[in-house]
Formats: C-alpha cells, structure tokens, sequence
C-alpha cells in the first residue's frame, strides 16, 4: 500500500514495522497489537503510515490532511477523531502518549519507541 510521496522514509518500505506490542504490516496494510488485529478505516491506517515513516517530524493538520485526503476539506474534528482512534488501536493514551503526541499550536508526531521496546522485523 503506497499512499505516501513527500513524507516517505528513505529507501524502500520495510514489510512490517515492529515496536513494543505492535505490529505495522504494510505490506497487509493491517495493525496488530499482542497479535491481534486493531480494524482501521483505511484513512486512518493513512496517517498512522504517515506518521510512523517520518518519527520524530511533526506534521500540521493541513499537511496531513493534504497527504491523506487530497484537496478534500478535512474538520479538525475529524482529524482529532482519525487520532483517538488511532490511540486506542495503540493502546497509546493522549494524556501520557507513547507514540502519537500533539503538538500544541502546530500538529501531530510519532515518537518511536526506543530500542530496548523495539525490534526489526
């Protein structure tokens, strides 16, 4: 699933991304937490892809919205909504965030996790 052009990691996609408990296949375009599979609308699988092949970058609303929904209005209401249930799918809590942290007065970022949570997959 290759949804992404500007904010893409360098070099070719692995299959999978493994960190802690999760599992991104995007390759399947799934999300497994503990192995189980977390059902994502694919807008949201979207901007998780986004987020985790550029950890660390913050990205405003707009520019999330313009990689995921094209020239599409996105509310921000919507977009907070695509990231609570992003969190959940997770486990991630927007209080004491992991992965998923915002940014105030600007956007959303993905921390990866560190080495000693992750592994190469």
């Amino acid at each position: 699933m290759k949804i992404l052009s500007r904010f893409a990691m360098s070099g070719p996609d692995p299959p999978q991304l493994v960190f802690d408990d999760i599992t991104l296949d995007l390759a399947g375009g799934r999300l497994l937490r503990e192995g189980r599979p977390q059902p994502l609308h694919p807008d949201a699988f979207a901007v998780l892809c986004l987020l985790v092949r550029s950890p660390g970058q913050v990205f405003s609303p707009a520019e999330i919205a313009e990689e995921v929904w094209g020239r599409r209005p996105v509310s921000p209401a919507r977009l907070g909504a695509v990231m609570a249930r992003l969190r959940e799918a997770l486990g991630d809590d927007a209080e004491h965030p992991r992965y998923l942290c915002l940014v105030p007065g600007y956007g959303y970022r993905f921390d990866r996790p560190s080495a000693a949570s992750s592994r190469p997959h």
